[in-house]
């Protein structure tokens, strides 16, 4: 609200900053009826105000002592200044500690889901991995996991070959063969081909170490670096060989 003065008997009457607004700066006074620009007598009455409040300035500035304090006198000490109130928003106050607890569960489960994805779709092929293998060897010795038998073909050597007649329609098959891998593998497959006297095949069949054990003790695992004497019999059509080849599978 403002206190306006008429120009013309000095009345003063209030009128809000709406009102001057909706009659465009034209007040009628309601002692004499006299019609002026409030906005006119409202900056005289600030330069005024202005006026007045300088002179008083002027008048309370106290002069300048010429007389020195002692130096023995007590330096007042300025007064603390309270740290300012500073406010944090939602999204900066310090979260309750279940919220890191969850967190920590989520990460430790979802870690174990991948491990258990990968070692269900990759398990095998990464467990016959020589690079990997003796990296994962350490963590199923560790959980009392034994690994799949490694198998690799590849590592095998073969150091000779024979197939002999005992009887008629009775052979004897004998091979040698060595493990150059750096892990102990399973015993392999014997594929057995005969072949006629003209070179076409006649009789095929693959001997697993089931089948040709003599023993049924013997292990079915060689070392690695150990070397396998194969020995067993089989019964073939009869029919003249000309030709025959004996190869791990």
């Amino acid at each position: 609200m403002y206190n306006i003065l008429c120009p013309n008997c000095n009345h003063s009457q209030q009128i809000s900053l709406k009102q001057l607004k909706k009659k465009r700066n034209n007040v009628t006074c309601s002692a004499c009826k006299l019609q002026f620009n409030a906005r006119t007598i409202l900056n005289s009455q600030a330069s005024q105000s202005q006026k007045q409040e300088a002179l008083v300035s002027e008048v309370q500035i106290p002069e300048i002592s010429t007389l020195i304090k002692a130096r023995s006198q007590a330096i007042e000490e300025p007064e603390a200044i309270d740290d300012p109130v500073i406010e944090t928003y939602s999204w900066q106050q310090k979260k309750p500690a279940y919220h890191s607890q969850r967190w920590l569960a989520g990460v430790i489960l979802g870690l174990f889901l991948l491990a258990f994805q990968v070692y269900y779709f990759k398990g095998y092929s990464l467990s016959q991995n020589p690079q990997i293998r003796p990296w994962i060897n350490i963590f199923s010795t560790k959980l009392n996991y034994p690994l799949p038998v490694y198998r690799n073909l590849a590592e095998f050597s073969t150091i000779g070959s024979k197939l002999k007649l005992v009887s008629p329609g009775n052979y004897q098959v004998q091979i040698s063969f060595i493990n150059h891998a750096d892990f102990a593998q399973r015993l392999p497959d014997i594929l057995v081909s005969l072949h006629n006297l003209h070179g076409g095949l006649f009789a095929r069949r693959i001997f697993t170490p089931e089948e040709y054990l003599s023993n049924e003790n013997t292990p079915e695992i060689i070392e690695s670096s150990a070397n396998a004497n194969i020995d067993f019999f089989i019964t073939v059509p009869d029919q003249e060989i000309g030709g025959y080849s004996i190869e791990l599978k």
